[in-house]
């Protein structure tokens, strides 16, 4: 019963706090051309994913992509509450982080994922695109308005997308190796 209670006031909270990042975001967010830039990258990048995703692996690279997601939204949520960064422009209002940047680097991810099969050649590019992701892409969304950093620093995004996609390689090739027996 106390903890119910207790919560009870965080519950209000959370609910004005989201009702205000709806309003927020109709009056300020929704058809600027910040918006409009993000819904096209989006669509564009899962455009050409689909295009070059090799089928007959899809179900290994989406699982790759899954793995890789899980883990930047929980990163991306936890820096957004934490108020390390935030996203003046989100493509919609319901969730902290945003979209664009779960999707987009995921996308990325599985390409790389597919066409450097060998460790050497994965760690080398997702070396290379976490460091144009985190030093270039980031930094290039601030300046236009879409991204804010407070308390954060590009040098971490760029360890983060290295240790995921590392971690995601590892297990999915875990996984594979046990279904295969080998």
């Amino acid at each position: 019963m106390y903890q119910q209670l207790a919560y009870n006031p965080i519950n209000d909270l959370n609910v004005q706090a989201s009702l205000a990042r709806i309003m927020f975001w109709r009056e300020n967010t929704l058809f600027t051309w910040q918006w409009w830039l993000l819904l096209a990258v989006v669509a564009v990048s899962a455009l050409i994913w689909w295009r070059l995703v090799d089928r007959s692996r899809l179900l290994e690279i989406v699982c790759y992509g899954i793995l890789g997601a899980v883990p930047a939204m929980v990163f991306d949520i936890t820096g957004t509450m934490l108020g390390w960064y935030a996203y003046p422009i989100l493509l919609q209002p319901y969730y902290p982080g945003t979209i664009f940047g779960i999707i987009t680097p995921a996308i990325i991810g599985m390409l790389i994922y597919q066409y450097f099969p060998s460790w050497r050649g994965f760690l080398i590019t997702v070396t290379l695109a976490s460091a144009v992701l985190s030093f270039t892409g980031q930094p290039l969304l601030a300046y236009i308005g879409v991204y804010k950093i407070y308390n954060f620093s590009y040098l971490y995004s760029f360890l983060i997308f290295i240790i995921i996609a590392v971690w995601d390689k590892w297990t999915v090739g875990k996984m594979k190796s046990a279904r295969t027996g080998y």
